[in-house]
């Protein structure tokens, strides 16, 4: 822990990262209270209003308060990446750690991931999407079924190696049951890459989600999302440019940060990194 709050303050860019994921989990946990409007709210009298005192993003197409969509719509981008992220380790691991021990569910399983991994992410999701519907919680599974193959893939590569390990050949000649060795002497071995494809996979699977907001397969258009918003406001690119600059500004700067902060974290926890980093 020395290392990685070293690190962190060394790297004043992932200082900077960090400092913004607060704010955005701040955004998340105290929505309401920091909504100075109801985001919800259509007023005409107020619609298309640019940045001001009263308004310091400015309002929509619909008079509502593009700030407290934002503050909401990060609550919404926490929700389901967090879920996202839930997904895909848990299955993914579990996939991974029993492909990798038992060679008789290895083909099968691994081949099932390969031709999962041959069809980008997001159309992938497209797919499921179009079957699911439109809801969170759909769009959590369809985009978790799309990075869970990844997870698995990392976690069935570091299985093969973590099994040969000497350590684990006498656990077993001691007579030590298969799922204690993956349970208790595997999955802890490899709990660092795990952590940080996390990291990778909120980032990339809030991208996603946002894209599929955009395209109009996401979130239904009644709940706030900086996909949303940015679905909404294209079609006033010239007239109000405020409607897409800021959603699109927290995406782009919530996914850079959380990738900055995922490198941090390999860095600290590998061991081809570590002899780098000995001097900060």
């Amino acid at each position: 822990m020395k290392e990685f709050l070293a690190i962190v303050l060394y790297r004043k860019v992932t200082l900077l990262a960090i400092a913004f994921i607060a704010l955005i989990v701040f955004f998340g946990l105290f929505a309401p209270i920091l909504s100075p409007y109801d985001p919800f709210e259509m007023r005409s009298s107020d619609r298309l209003q640019s940045i001001s005192a009263k308004h310091v993003f400015g309002t929509d197409n619909f008079g509502r308060d593009i700030f407290s969509r934002i503050v909401f719509g990060a609550r919404t981008s926490l929700v389901s990446s967090v879920g996202v992220v839930l997904f895909s380790l848990s299955i993914g691991v579990l996939v991974g750690v029993f492909s990798g021990y038992y060679k008789k569910i290895e083909t099968f399983l691994m081949r099932v991931i390969d031709v999962m991994m041959a069809f980008p992410p997001l159309l992938v999701a497209l797919v499921l999407m179009s079957i699911f519907g439109r809801s969170l919680i759909n769009v959590i599974l369809a985009v978790g079924i799309s990075y869970l193959t990844r997870t698995t893939r990392i976690v069935y590569g570091l299985t093969l190696r973590i099994k040969e390990e000497t350590f684990i050949e006498a656990f077993r000649s001691c007579g030590v049951g298969d799922l204690r060795l993956i349970f208790v002497h595997i999955l802890p071995n490899i709990i660092s890459p795990i952590i940080v494809q996390g990291t990778f996979t909120f980032a990339f699977s809030l991208l996603d989600m946002a894209a599929l907001d955009f395209l109009g397969v996401g979130l239904p258009p009644e709940i706030p999302s900086w996909g949303n918003m940015l679905s909404e406001g294209s079609i006033y690119l010239v007239r109000a440019p405020w409607l897409l600059m800021f959603p699109g500004l927290f995406i782009v700067l919530t996914v850079l940060s959380f990738n900055l902060m995922g490198d941090t974290l390999r860095d600290q926890m590998d061991p081809r990194f570590r002899h780098d980093i000995q001097g900060v």
